[in-house]
């Protein structure tokens, strides 16, 4: 295969596939470590038998899924189907005349047949750095206010078929492509939140890249199950990798007897720990669009994320001999992925906050990112939805945040267990009062969160021997006021924050 040309212009290689291009100045398509968008994958070139990753579908298989396929010479040996063919997504340069200083010449510059395939443009590929947006950015945005006037709700036709588009183009499982491409210091997490009416519920599935004293990496994955009614109570469980199986498409996770599936219209939720007392059943149905954040610098490393801030829980657990019944719940979701290191030198807050009333339109989603002492804010934002729409994104300075006085009670369980001997008197607990305020462009939002208890999960650290990272997660009553678009609210609701602490 004749090398590309040099220089900045793109080329179509022959082994591409038809109608795709390929940068010429790296020779190849360039990946982001923190992709949004499904892997497309390149024709394998290996020996013997390789894995050959399919849609799912509700019929019986004998696709292999991943791990069992992976690293069979190739590290794209693993990727979704989805997509395949797909031309690489390149952003076009201004033209020359927009462009400052005089022309200068091009090494390398192509001949007129290959500008003319390229129809004269020249494109390049974008670094990756820190972005945000919404999922569905394309897509006509709702005006906030009441019915009917200058300020009607614009619906779209069809809002559900519109967030199933975005669920399975944007939420899929990142770990086998970039942990086998790249293990060291990788995470990702599916954490769900459901606000009962007397319950909380927290759910999280996760992966985390170790290294043994060989220097080989494998990823383990754990199972985090807590539930509020009177305190905290729940587990952690901790699987063996041969216990981890990821479906084809990249939507499935299973981790032992506990399922994740993200389907059309949300999530599905399978939970057995049967040494912890703790089976159930849920599912979760998005009623928002997400939104992603790629590229936030955490410590030394990365950060990715997409959450829905809204979805309508069905289903039950069982913790601890008591059963918990779950009816068309408020609930939150957020999926990340990264590389970092626990206990390097940031922190966190994290809360969502949903109203008491199912059909309050309101939801609002807090984030604010610090160094490990808490002394100095890295970014902060204040995401304000209305119904299935963004009404309003409040970002660092127009962001305020004040944390009053320190809960006067310990928390009501610490997971592990075992590591309550190291943590006890050690680690900080959480605020009494939280206050976040926030004003842009005539828009005001003030959000007051009261935690009335929490539980400890706690990690090693990965930097110290004799340090760990805490995560407190705290439940607690919040009360958000102000104005969006010149629509005033006033939500009474709960919330659940998460303060970690390196």
């Amino acid at each position: 295969m004749p090398a590309p040309a040099r220089g900045r212009g793109c080329v179509t290689r022959s082994s591409a596939p038809k109608g795709s291009r390929i940068c010429a100045a790296s020779g190849r398509r360039s990946a982001s470590t923190c992709s949004t968008v499904r892997p497309h994958p390149a024709p394998l070139r290996t020996r013997g038998p390789i894995c050959s990753p399919t849609r799912s579908s509700g019929a019986a298989s004998t696709t292999r899924s991943w791990p069992d396929c992976a690293r069979r010479g190739s590290h794209d040996a693993h990727r979704s189907s989805r997509g395949t063919g797909r031309p690489e997504q390149l952003h076009r340069l201004p033209p020359r005349s927009h462009r400052c200083g005089a022309p200068r010449p091009r090494v390398g510059r192509r001949s007129s047949a290959s500008r003319d395939r390229c129809s004269g443009r020249r494109f390049r590929s974008s670094a990756p750095r820190f972005r945000e947006y919404r999922t569905d950015h394309r897509a006509p945005r709702c005006a906030v206010g009441p019915t009917g006037g200058p300020h009607a709700v614009r619906r779209d036709a069809d809002p559900v078929v519109a967030m199933t588009a975005v669920l399975t183009n944007s939420d899929f499982l990142r770990a086998p492509v970039l942990a086998t491409a790249r293990p060291e210091g990788f995470k990702e997490w599916h954490h769900f939140v459901v606000h009962g009416p007397d319950q909380r519920l927290l759910v999280n599935f996760s992966l985390t890249d170790e290294t043994r004293s060989t220097g080989r990496s494998r990823l383990v994955p754990r199972v985090i199950v807590i539930a509020h009614d009177r305190q905290w109570s729940g587990a952690v469980e901790r699987f063996d990798t041969s216990e981890l199986d990821v479906s084809p498409d990249l939507g499935g996770l299973s981790i032992g007897g506990n399922r994740l599936t993200v389907r059309p219209d949300g999530y599905d939720v399978s939970l057995d720990l049967p040494d912890h007392g703790i089976h159930g059943a849920l599912h979760l149905r998005s009623v928002s669009r997400p939104f992603v954040v790629n590229n936030q610098p955490i410590g030394d490393g990365t950060m990715c994320w997409l959450f829905v801030p809204r979805l309508r829980a069905d289903g039950w657990v069982q913790i601890g001999g008591r059963e918990h019944r779950i009816r068309d719940a408020l609930a939150y979701h957020d999926h990340n992925w990264g590389r970092f290191r626990w206990g390097g030198d940031f922190g966190w807050t994290w809360g969502t906050l949903l109203p008491r009333d199912p059909d309050d339109p309101w939801s609002f989603v807090f984030l604010q990112m610090t160094d490990r002492a808490r002394l100095r804010c890295l970014s902060q934002a204040l995401y304000v939805w209305h119904r299935d729409e963004p009404a309003a994104i409040f970002r660092h300075a127009a962001v305020s945040t004040h944390s009053h006085g320190v809960l006067g009670r310990a928390p009501d369980c610490t997971l592990p267990p075992p590591m309550r001997l190291l943590l006890d008197g050690r680690m900080p607990g959480v605020p009494e009062r939280v206050e976040v305020n926030a004003h842009r462009a005539g828009d005001t939002v003030c959000a007051e969160f009261r935690p009335h208890s929490y539980a400890r999960l706690a990690l090693p650290s990965e930097v110290r021997l004799d340090g760990a990272t805490v995560l407190c997660e705290a439940s607690g009553t919040a009360r958000v006021t102000g104005s969006v678009r010149g629509v005033d609210f006033d939500v009474v609701g709960a919330g659940v924050f998460e303060f970690l602490h390196g």
